[in-house]
């Protein structure tokens, strides 16, 4: 992400990019800055998912992980929401799923999920 940046020449994109800098500062001076350490750029995986290919379980892993912080950084956006901010629009265009997270977690790692209960009492009742 950061190799992708290049120099910006529009004023005007400059100083809303140096207002979006400024904000994260009063936000984390304010609330505590979140951790976005772990993040991980699935977008191939997801792709190869998508694709009907299979993941192997370290994939699926870093799905879950990226998932856990999305849902984490959501929860830390949502204790700062009476303050307005330029990044409002990049906190929204975050999805969190900790179901979903659950169950690649459990996938991955071979473990029954959480409701799991559901359908083995389903089973018995069979």
């Amino acid at each position: 992400m950061a190799l992708a940046l290049e120099p910006q020449t529009d004023i005007e994109r400059v100083r809303f990019l140096l207002k979006q800098t400024d904000d994260a500062v009063a936000l984390s001076g304010r609330f505590g800055a979140p951790s976005f350490g772990g993040a991980n750029n699935c977008s191939g995986s997801l792709r190869r998912a998508q694709a009907g290919g299979c993941l192997t379980a370290g994939e699926l892993l870093k799905i879950a992980d990226t998932l856990r912080i999305i849902r984490t950084v959501r929860e830390w956006q949502s204790r700062c929401s009476s303050v307005e901010t330029t990044l409002d629009s990049d906190f929204s265009g975050l999805i969190s799923n900790k179901y979903l997270e659950e169950k690649i977690t459990s996938a991955a790692l071979g473990y029954p999920p959480k409701d799991s209960h559901r359908f083995f009492k389903g089973a018995r009742n069979a």
